[in-house]
């Protein structure tokens, strides 16, 4: 479409994936000139956010919480299940981000995107797509039936929230809440184990506190630039203070379940021989949701807060004493 706009022009300016039109502009001048900067291979690695597939290892949650209750073939099929449900989070980044292209544009980060930004074809993501399905579905027929259930709801759960469920106010956080509760699902369904309900209502309210927190951070920064606004969201500036309350509010009800689950005791004597060990846990957990949040209200968060937490020390320390603790309330 800019051929017919180049030929009237005195000069062309060719960027990107534009320098293949360079032949077709006759006698037009070249005035410029700006290549991508990145290959091919650096842009789908960008498009498929292999940096998201992190988020997946929840999967392996319910067979840590296990414990010696857990044998080799669980955790190998883990490993299945984490694949599969990247896989499938690639597909829904892509469709996502196809969805997106014009909002994508006028954000001030997301225009870098590989679609948005011209680094990649619209239509390769559109062949990428059917493709990252099959690959998932393959991996699924190695794992229980169970689990390639939960992968489809999963998979039509991205979908709903790209197409028209992340424009309504409040469900988007809960639906975002809901998928990451379905990771620790999938790993779940890997074995015979009852159902911990007590894990997963923690999660729903963990994980609405950073959707949440998600979005109190991107609008935070829309309301430092009054020209702009947040596309494709129904949240305005006047929602700040709501998300900035209920965000902080679904953390609490979070560590209110942790204490629930310590003081009924409900696990397993078999797991834990020195439950109290826990209760460090809950400190750790509460200084980490107060951090974040305190710096989310000072500007200094990154827009998706469990990325900001793979990046941030203090929230590998505070990682990493959970496993500790963990595994001394184990021990006899």
């Amino acid at each position: 479409v800019d051929l017919p706009i180049w030929r009237a022009s005195q000069g062309a300016i060719l960027v990107g994936r534009g320098m293949r039109f360079e032949k077709r502009l006759g006698d037009v001048p070249v005035v410029g000139r700006f290549p991508q900067q990145s290959g091919p291979l650096q842009a789908w690695l960008r498009a498929l956010r292999l940096y998201q597939w992190p988020k997946n290892l929840l999967v392996f949650l319910p067979v840590l919480l296990a414990g010696p209750m857990a044998g080799i073939d669980d955790w190998g099929e883990a490993v299945l299940a984490f694949l599969m449900l990247s896989v499938l989070a690639s597909a829904g980044y892509l469709i996502n981000d196809l969805l997106d292209l014009a909002a994508d544009r006028q954000h001030p980060t997301k225009r870098n995107r590989p679609f948005a930004s011209g680094a990649l074809p619209v239509a390769h993501g559109v062949i990428a797509v059917p493709g990252l399905l099959v690959v998932a579905v393959l991996l699924g027929l190695f794992l229980p039936p169970a689990s390639l259930l939960v992968g489809f709801v999963y998979l039509c759960g991205t979908l709903a929230y790209s197409f028209f469920l992340k424009k309504v106010p409040m469900l988007d956080a809960i639906v975002l809440a809901c998928l990451f509760t379905l990771r620790i699902v999938a790993g779940i369904v890997l074995m015979t184990l009852p159902w911990s309900f007590w894990l997963l209502t923690f999660s729903m309210f963990f994980f609405l506190s950073l959707a949440l927190l998600k979005r109190f951070t991107e609008l935070r920064e829309v309301s430092q630039s009054p020209d702009r606004e947040l596309r494709r969201r129904g949240y305005t500036t006047d929602d700040l203070a709501l998300l900035l309350s209920m965000g902080s509010s679904s953390g609490i009800a979070a560590c209110v379940i942790f204490v629930m689950y310590l003081m009924e005791e409900q696990f397993s004597r078999s797991i834990y021989a020195s439950p109290e060990w826990l209760w460090v846990i809950l400190v750790l957990l509460l200084y980490w949701l107060g951090r974040v949040w305190q710096l989310a209200v000072r500007g200094h968060m990154n827009e998706d807060p469990l990325l900001f937490a793979l990046r941030d020390r203090v929230s590998h320390l505070i990682g990493l004493g959970a496993i500790v603790f963990i595994l001394l309330a184990r021990a006899a």
